[in-house]
Protein backbone atom coordinates (compact mmCIF):
# COMPACT_ATOMS: atom_id res chain seq x y z
CA UNK A 1 0.00 0.00 0.00
CA UNK A 2 1.56 2.85 -0.98
CA UNK A 3 1.46 6.25 0.55
CA UNK A 4 -0.28 9.60 -0.69
CA UNK A 5 1.79 12.06 -2.12
CA UNK A 6 1.09 15.80 -0.73
CA UNK A 7 2.29 19.09 -1.53
CA UNK A 8 2.33 21.77 0.75
CA UNK A 9 1.99 25.18 -0.69
CA UNK A 10 2.36 28.05 2.12
CA UNK A 11 0.94 31.56 0.67
CA UNK A 12 3.17 34.46 1.51
CA UNK A 13 -0.23 36.05 2.95
CA UNK A 14 -3.10 35.23 4.88
CA UNK A 15 -5.78 34.28 2.34
CA UNK A 16 -8.66 36.30 2.15
CA UNK A 17 -12.69 34.64 1.86
CA UNK A 18 -12.89 35.71 -1.98
CA UNK A 19 -9.12 34.36 -2.38
CA UNK A 20 -9.87 31.24 -0.98
CA UNK A 21 -13.31 30.73 -3.12
CA UNK A 22 -11.16 31.54 -6.15
CA UNK A 23 -8.80 28.53 -4.94
CA UNK A 24 -11.34 26.28 -4.25
CA UNK A 25 -13.50 26.97 -7.41
CA UNK A 26 -10.39 26.61 -9.62
CA UNK A 27 -8.52 23.68 -7.70
CA UNK A 28 -12.05 21.77 -7.78
CA UNK A 29 -12.13 21.76 -11.36
CA UNK A 30 -8.29 20.95 -12.21
CA UNK A 31 -8.36 17.98 -9.96
CA UNK A 32 -11.28 16.70 -11.76
CA UNK A 33 -9.57 16.67 -14.95
CA UNK A 34 -6.89 15.98 -13.50
CA UNK A 35 -4.92 12.80 -15.03
CA UNK A 36 -1.74 10.76 -15.27
CA UNK A 37 -0.85 8.73 -18.60
CA UNK A 38 -4.60 8.95 -19.75
CA UNK A 39 -6.02 8.21 -16.17
CA UNK A 40 -7.84 10.04 -13.41
CA UNK A 41 -5.61 10.89 -10.27
CA UNK A 42 -7.54 10.55 -6.71
CA UNK A 43 -6.78 13.48 -5.86
CA UNK A 44 -8.06 16.22 -3.06
CA UNK A 45 -7.40 19.61 -1.41
CA UNK A 46 -7.66 21.78 1.15
CA UNK A 47 -6.73 25.34 2.62
CA UNK A 48 -6.11 25.45 6.10
CA UNK A 49 -5.32 28.03 8.56
CA UNK A 50 -5.96 30.43 5.66
CA UNK A 51 -2.39 30.17 4.72
CA UNK A 52 -1.72 26.58 3.33
CA UNK A 53 -3.29 24.97 0.46
CA UNK A 54 -2.80 21.26 0.64
CA UNK A 55 -2.92 18.93 -2.39
CA UNK A 56 -2.79 15.13 -1.94
CA UNK A 57 -2.87 11.81 -4.57
CA UNK A 58 -4.07 8.39 -3.79
CA UNK A 59 -1.30 6.67 -5.58
CA UNK A 60 -3.61 3.50 -5.63
CA UNK A 61 -5.25 3.50 -8.50
CA UNK A 62 -2.45 6.00 -10.25
CA UNK A 63 0.67 8.08 -9.02
CA UNK A 64 1.15 11.22 -10.70
CA UNK A 65 4.23 11.44 -12.33
CA UNK A 66 6.21 14.09 -14.15
CA UNK A 67 3.56 15.58 -16.61
CA UNK A 68 0.85 15.65 -14.00
CA UNK A 69 3.23 17.13 -11.55
CA UNK A 70 3.90 19.35 -14.07
CA UNK A 71 0.77 20.29 -14.91
CA UNK A 72 -0.49 20.64 -11.22
CA UNK A 73 2.76 23.35 -10.61
CA UNK A 74 1.68 25.40 -13.61
CA UNK A 75 -2.01 25.49 -12.12
CA UNK A 76 -1.00 26.78 -8.91
CA UNK A 77 1.43 29.05 -10.83
CA UNK A 78 -1.57 30.35 -12.48
CA UNK A 79 -3.55 31.04 -9.38
CA UNK A 80 -0.57 32.75 -7.87
CA UNK A 81 -0.25 34.95 -10.51
CA UNK A 82 -4.08 35.62 -10.48
CA UNK A 83 -4.08 36.25 -7.12
CA UNK A 84 -1.10 38.15 -6.34
CA UNK A 85 0.31 35.80 -3.71
CA UNK A 86 3.48 33.61 -3.84
CA UNK A 87 3.30 29.68 -3.21
CA UNK A 88 7.10 29.27 -3.65
CA UNK A 89 8.63 31.29 -1.38
CA UNK A 90 10.93 28.38 0.62
CA UNK A 91 12.97 30.81 2.79
CA UNK A 92 9.90 31.70 4.83
CA UNK A 93 9.24 29.92 8.12
CA UNK A 94 5.72 29.94 9.45
CA UNK A 95 5.27 29.68 12.80
CA UNK A 96 2.15 29.57 15.38
CA UNK A 97 2.01 32.89 17.73
CA UNK A 98 1.29 32.96 21.30
CA UNK A 99 -2.38 33.18 20.17
CA UNK A 100 -2.42 30.43 17.77
CA UNK A 101 -2.00 32.88 14.35
CA UNK A 102 0.13 31.77 11.40
CA UNK A 103 2.71 34.16 11.32
CA UNK A 104 5.99 34.26 8.55
CA UNK A 105 9.46 35.41 9.18
CA UNK A 106 12.28 34.83 6.76
CA UNK A 107 15.15 32.36 8.02
CA UNK A 108 17.71 34.75 8.77
CA UNK A 109 15.60 36.13 11.28
CA UNK A 110 14.56 33.49 13.70
CA UNK A 111 17.65 34.36 15.89
CA UNK A 112 16.83 37.70 16.54
CA UNK A 113 13.05 36.85 17.11
CA UNK A 114 13.86 34.25 19.47
CA UNK A 115 16.76 37.01 20.96
CA UNK A 116 13.77 39.56 20.83
CA UNK A 117 11.11 36.91 22.98
CA UNK A 118 8.74 36.64 20.06
CA UNK A 119 9.69 33.44 19.04
CA UNK A 120 11.52 30.32 21.41
CA UNK A 121 12.48 26.53 20.89
CA UNK A 122 9.30 25.46 21.63
CA UNK A 123 7.35 27.41 18.94
CA UNK A 124 5.69 25.69 16.69
CA UNK A 125 6.72 25.80 13.16
CA UNK A 126 5.17 24.43 9.99
CA UNK A 127 7.19 22.01 7.90
CA UNK A 128 6.42 22.13 4.50
CA UNK A 129 8.68 19.98 2.86
CA UNK A 130 6.58 16.89 3.45
CA UNK A 131 5.82 14.61 0.79
CA UNK A 132 3.95 11.96 2.37
CA UNK A 133 0.37 12.82 3.66
CA UNK A 134 1.00 10.30 6.57
CA UNK A 135 3.73 12.47 7.49
CA UNK A 136 1.51 16.11 8.05
CA UNK A 137 -0.11 14.66 11.51
CA UNK A 138 3.22 14.19 13.16
CA UNK A 139 5.72 15.93 11.23
CA UNK A 140 4.00 19.02 10.24
CA UNK A 141 3.69 21.03 13.17
CA UNK A 142 6.92 20.39 15.39
CA UNK A 143 8.81 22.71 17.43
CA UNK A 144 11.38 25.17 16.33
CA UNK A 145 13.99 23.24 18.22
CA UNK A 146 13.33 19.66 16.51
CA UNK A 147 12.17 21.51 13.11
CA UNK A 148 14.33 21.65 10.07
CA UNK A 149 14.70 25.47 10.78
CA UNK A 150 16.74 24.27 14.11
CA UNK A 151 19.95 24.79 11.56
CA UNK A 152 18.96 28.73 11.76
CA UNK A 153 19.35 28.71 15.35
Amino acid sequence: MSANKVWIFPSNKRLTEQQKNTIEGQMTTFLSQWQAHGKDLNSKFEIKYDYFLIVQVDPELQKATGCSIDSLMNCITGIAKQLNIDFWDRWSMYYLSANDQVKTIHVNQIQQRIKDGEINLQTVVFDNTLTEFSDISQYWQLPLEHSLYSRFI
